[in-house]
């Protein structure tokens, strides 16, 4: 079965039925989509031809046609199998592999395409060209895609604002050993507990990843911070601005909060920020010097940063210990976003669409070592 889709959701798909025939597919009573024996005689026929070197592309056309097969879906096919090995050529660029390597790949991608409804091959192509650029090895890319794709069809936004923003976070926190799918899990728990949507935030963790990462800042503080802020009316980037220009002030304190609070300098410094994070760092600070604002912004100099400390220990920062505490136990976030969009009916068509894609790149690799001999 090229693939299968539940009978209750396929009620209600509209689909293109000429498209179908041209493949020369069929959906039967149980919901499955399967090829037709005119199908299967053609690309037993083909198999056979693409091995021939006598066997023109004229002779294979009349082969299909002959079988009820139109020469319209030939050269769809063959166009969807072109498209897909120019795409591919670019991927092997930055992979060390072999060509047996390249051609798994090949299987592996086609396989994840037909079974997730993302909008198109060319996004899944140029999302694997992307993990494998941002030195992800190619063994683990396609796992890697199919959380980016699954993120971005959660998250109601592209596979390349995806992978951009989990190979973001599992590049920075490297040391942490984050895979993609707790990157997406805390970073999908976030956008649970914040007033934010996960596309504000892919499109926005790159302005603190680097510094927070340098300094052992867990990612899940990073994203309980901004998820207590976005609470209070920011937006995602105003929110990671705020939390670096606070990181950047406690790593660069004023020459007058040293002079003037010699202890509190010796205590609270870059040393302290690293071994207990930026959210404990600040409930500690708050309580050394019992709430008092001026101490406060003596540390905290910095407009966006001073902004964001206050709201943040607006109350002692008992609410941004519940944030962080969420985002810390986060496992399963991003499965259950995802399984609540995909059982949609237009997650359905696109899945059939997919489907359909996959079987005409398919026919048309079967296809093109005849075409590349004529």
């Amino acid at each position: 079965a090229v693939g299968h889709l539940a009978r209750s959701r396929l009620t209600r798909i509209w689909c293109s039925m000429a498209d179908i025939a041209v493949l020369g597919l069929r959906v039967d009573a149980s919901g499955a989509i399967t090829a037709s024996d005119n199908l299967g005689r053609a690309l037993n026929k083909l198999d056979t031809a693409a091995g021939k070197s006598t066997d023109s592309l004229a002779k294979m056309g009349a082969k299909l046609a002959a079988i009820g097969i139109s020469s319209a879906g030939l050269l769809a096919a063959v166009k969807q199998g072109m498209d897909f090995e120019k795409q591919m050529a670019l991927i092997a660029t930055v992979t060390d592999t072999t060509t047996a390597s390249v051609m798994v790949l090949e299987r592996q991608l086609l396989s994840l395409f037909s079974s997730l409804p993302v909008g198109s091959l060319e996004e899944m192509t140029k999302g694997l060209y992307d993990i494998i650029s941002a030195g992800i090895p190619a063994g683990r890319s396609i796992e890697y895609l199919g959380v980016a794709a699954q993120s971005a069809i959660a998250g109601v936004t592209s596979t390349a604002t995806a992978v951009d923003a989990l190979t973001t976070v599992t590049n920075a926190w490297r040391a942490d050993n984050i895979s993609a799918g707790e990157a997406a899990d805390k970073m999908f728990q976030a956008v649970n507990k914040g007033k934010i949507t996960f596309e504000e935030l892919a499109s926005s963790i790159g302005i603190i990843a680097p510094v927070a990462a340098a300094y052992k800042i867990k990612l899940e503080d990073v994203l309980g911070a901004t998820a207590q802020l976005t609470l209070g009316g920011q937006t995602a980037s105003i929110a990671l601005t705020g939390v670096r220009s606070a990181i950047t002030n406690i790593l660069n304190p004023t020459a007058e909060f040293t002079n003037a609070f010699p202890e509190l300098a010796k205590q609270f410094n870059a040393a302290k920020l690293e071994a207990v994070g930026f959210s404990q760092f600040l409930i500690e600070f708050n309580k050394a010097v019992d709430g008092n604002k001026d101490k406060i912004n003596a540390l905290f100099t910095d407009i966006q940063g001073k902004t964001s400390v206050f709201s943040l220990l607006s109350d002692g920062g008992a609410a941004l210990q519940v944030q962080l505490d969420a985002v810390a136990n986060s496992s399963g976030a991003m499965k259950g976003a995802f399984d609540k969009l995909s059982v949609t009916s237009s997650a359905a068509y696109q899945l059939l669409k997919n489907n359909l894609t996959t079987t005409l790149i398919e026919l048309g690799r079967m296809v093109l070592p005849t075409v590349n001999t004529v």
